[in-house]
């Protein structure tokens, strides 16, 4: 009760203000073209780098953008035939209860969601979760397409999609098919009523849940031969590192390397911008990574090779370091490469304060000098 209360009222605020106009508009709040940046982001302290995050990638948090129907090839391009008056209705709802939801979404450098509407259909939706700082996770793009067709009564269908081209597991709940395992979802077991899907549920809890499966360092949680080995602190540790190792290699590979070098055209400005802004982030996590590679003891077969056996068998036997070594230089070398000039009043500002920094430090230089050949005269 409480759930269809706050859509309505989402929808009449989201009616009273014209806010589809804003949402569906495909101009930028700000200018991005690919030349040198003139200021150095790598100068900024974390709060400008916040402030800044914010302001560049708020408009992406929820946007309308065209893009093809992704996984879900079978679902019509266009909603079901339905009286136009009818699907106008359902379409303005949905907007009004993602408009009110987006302002609950995370949107730092730490972590952040984003949403994009299909133009064509808005019941399909394209989601880019950022990797939270501090796990495995950390920075990269996790990419995942929502159907929307006969919500909220229906439960959405969602497919994965950051996995190597069906290659890669990135958790027992994230499968290498592109199959999401959530009770919601009814895709996989629940263990309480309330877990499964009604009609008071929404996509913003369901994001929530979706970032849950990426905001975590114990990658196989919940896995039955892992719970098995409760008893065994130290096999459940290395199994646990090695787990997250494949993680950390596949993150930097398939969710930053392979959005950088090949993201969809109606993405570009986005991925290009969002890891432009956290490239020395990404960079100091990932060294750190890697020098933590250097005492790798993680235990690669077993459940890490159920998952993902050829990664396993790629990082084993003491190669961690070194494959981690060769994708973190690709990395670096690929941030690199982008190019970027943001036209904010955050980075003009900063620009200020370090010519005006300059200024200062030649003036106490000048100052000294002069004061040096005073000194020297009067001797």
């Amino acid at each position: 009760m409480g759930c269809s209360t706050s859509r309505e009222d989402s929808r009449r605020k989201f009616l009273a203000s014209k806010k589809q106009a804003s949402l569906l508009a495909p101009t930028l709040h700000y200018s991005v073209n690919f030349v040198p940046q003139a200021a150095c982001l790598n100068s900024l302290n974390r709060p400008d780098l916040e402030s800044l995050y914010k302001t560049i990638l708020s408009p992406f948090q929820l946007k309308a953008l065209p893009f093809s129907n992704g996984r879900f090839l079978d679902s019509p391009s266009k909603p079901p035939a339905s009286p136009f008056n009818q699907f106008e209705e359902a379409f303005e709802e949905l907007q009004a209860e993602l408009i009110a939801a987006s302002e609950t979404w995370p949107l730092n450098t730490s972590d952040s969601i984003f949403v994009f509407m299909n133009e064509v259909n808005s019941l399909q939706l394209k989601v880019l979760i950022a990797g939270p700082e501090y796990t495995p996770y950390a920075h990269g793009l996790f990419e995942f397409d929502i159907l929307l067709h006969g919500y909220p009564e229906k439960p959405p269908k969602v497919a994965f999609l950051t996995n190597g081209n069906n290659k890669i597991c990135f958790g027992p709940r994230l499968s290498n098919t592109g199959k999401v395992k959530l009770p919601i979802l009814g895709t996989s077991i629940a263990s309480h009523h309330d877990e499964l899907w009604n009609s008071e549920k929404s996509v913003s809890e369901l994001l929530f849940m979706l970032q849950g499966l990426i905001k975590t360092n114990n990658i196989c949680e919940g896995d039955m031969e892992l719970e098995s080995l409760k008893e065994d602190e130290e096999a459940r540790r290395k199994l646990n590192k090695a787990c997250g190792n494949i993680v950390r290699y596949c993150n930097i590979k398939f969710a930053m390397l392979e959005y950088i070098r090949n993201p969809a055209p109606w993405l570009r400005d986005f991925v290009h911008t969002y890891f432009y802004l956290k490239k020395d982030l990404i960079l100091k996590e990932t060294k750190k990574w890697l020098a933590a590679a250097l005492n790798d003891d993680g235990s690669y077969d077993g459940l890490a090779s159920m998952y993902n056996p050829r990664i396993a068998n790629e990082l084993g036997k003491g190669r961690y370091h070194e494959k981690l070594q060769e994708v973190v230089l690709e990395l670096e070398k690929e941030l690199g490469k982008i190019r970027i000039h943001i036209d904010s009043p955050i980075l003009q500002n900063f620009a200020q304060r370090e010519r005006v920094s300059e200024t200062s430090d030649e003036t106490n230089m000048d100052d000294g000098v002069a004061a040096g050949e005073v000194a020297g005269k009067s001797e």
